[in-house]
């Protein structure tokens, strides 16, 4: 039968389970489905219910006090006896009016034909009822029967159709930063836009990358929380608790400016660890490393640190580990071939110069700036004669455009990750 369901009915479907979740229930129950229905407020069971001045946000506040929390972790859960007869009478209430699908519209008409559910008796009390619902649900399919009846409604809907390409993708484009993306990190990207828009929010955020991340668990970096045992479900459950719905209607949005620092940011990553194209844990990498957003405080309550994910990495790709030696273990294999104290001196600064970027790597860049920092070095001497100095080259690399990568582009995270072993 779930083939049946529309776009629209799956995501409800969703939903509900991750109410239930969040609720810690041994199952979905009716109420769980409800939430799932207002969730999507486009969608045309929450216009109907709108039409009958129903104000969603109390809605929502009414269900939730109604709501039973157990003391269940369950992963997956099953529907109880009320959620099950809903599926079934929505499948029916479709059947009805001729249709081939089932969308939320028939979920909310059958929830109204089961008065003993907690759902039904919650819309009851706000005004809904069968009858009332049914004759606006049949009131919207005859417009809609009329308007997909008339010419001008077929060419502007011919229009409408055509295949455009996104204005993010555009946007990206015009710079020729999309192509350094795998099609991973491209998915990413597009379901963080796809979640921006489901909210009705005026710009794609972090909150909605975080969210593109999670959604497919064969990305590379969705491993990489899982071997670090980060409860998935519950963390997109967090995120999305944290979302506020908006009231934009459009989809055609652009990236805050939040996000826009994220995408530098992995580009940054990527490079950092001889990458040539950002890949889905760049994007992971870059969110950590934006400590003042409250996106970066919901990793960290789940214990997602910089450090963690790195070190995690690393233990997956083995090639990875000679980018994350620690401090110590750096200068212990420099002391086996011998170096000077000035040698030490310098690197020593670097790791400070890294660890002001909360990086647990070294850059170039961080061993010219700890060069430039120590004064008594002939080195040192020798670039300030020449005008270089430690300000300079801070602001030099702060505002310096990023390189054009190399063409050549990975299938996947893991090659992104893997290649330039022999470099």
């Amino acid at each position: 039968m779930r083939e049946k369901f529309t776009s629209s009915a799956k995501r409800v479907i969703k939903y509900a389970h991750e109410e239930a979740k969040a609720a810690q229930s041994d199952s979905v129950g009716s109420e769980n489905i409800l939430l799932g229905i207002i969730f999507d407020r486009r969608s045309i069971a929450c216009g109907l219910l709108k039409s009958l001045n129903v104000d969603l946000d109390e809605l929502d506040t009414k269900i939730r006090e109604n709501l039973t929390y157990g003391n269940y972790k369950f992963e997956n859960l099953n529907f109880d006896e009320n959620a099950k007869q809903i599926i079934e009478l929505a499948y029916k209430e479709a059947r009805d009016v001729r249709h081939t699908f089932i969308g939320s519209a028939h979920m909310v008409l059958a929830i109204l034909k089961l008065p003993d559910t907690k759902a039904c008796q919650i819309l009851n009390s706000v005004g809904v009822d069968y009858e009332g619902y049914s004759k606006k649900f049949l009131e919207k399919l005859a417009e809609d029967e009329k308007k997909a009846n008339e010419p001008e409604s077929i060419q502007a809907y011919s229009v409408k159709t055509r295949q455009k390409t996104p204005g993010y993708v555009e946007s990206f484009s015009k710079s020729g930063m999309w192509e350094r993306f795998t099609s991973s990190a491209k998915r990413v990207i597009k379901h963080a836009h796809e979640e921006a828009v489901h909210f009705h929010n005026d710009s794609v955020d972090l909150d909605h990358m975080l969210l593109g991340l999670l959604k497919d668990e064969n990305l590379f970096a969705v491993k990489v929380l899982k071997r670090m045992d980060i409860p998935i479900e519950m963390l997109r459950v967090a995120v999305i608790q944290g979302i506020p719905i908006g009231t934009v209607n459009s989809s055609n949005l652009d990236f805050s400016n939040q996000s826009k620092e994220l995408l530098e940011l992995a580009y940054k990553e990527a490079r950092s660890l001889r990458n040539t194209h950002i890949t889905s844990e760049h994007l992971l990498l870059g969110l950590l490393k934006l400590t003042d957003t409250e996106t970066y405080k919901l990793l960290n309550n789940f214990n997602i640190t910089f450090q963690g994910v790195l070190n995690t990495m690393a233990e997956l790709i083995p090639s990875m580990q000679k980018w994350v030696l620690k401090e110590n273990e750096l200068l212990k294999l420099l002391r086996r071939s011998g170096y000077t104290f000035e040698t030490e001196a310098i690197l020593r600064m670097a790791f400070k110069e890294a660890a002001l970027r909360s990086d647990v790597r070294l850059t170039p860049e961080d061993l010219l700036f700890a060069i430039l920092k120590l004064e008594p070095l002939d080195i040192t001497a020798f670039l300030n004669k020449y005008g270089v100095t430690y300000d300079q080259a801070i602001e030099y690399f702060k505002d310096t455009k990023k390189e054009d990568l190399p063409e050549k582009k990975p299938d996947d995270d893991t090659k992104g990750l893997a290649e330039d072993e022999k470099t």
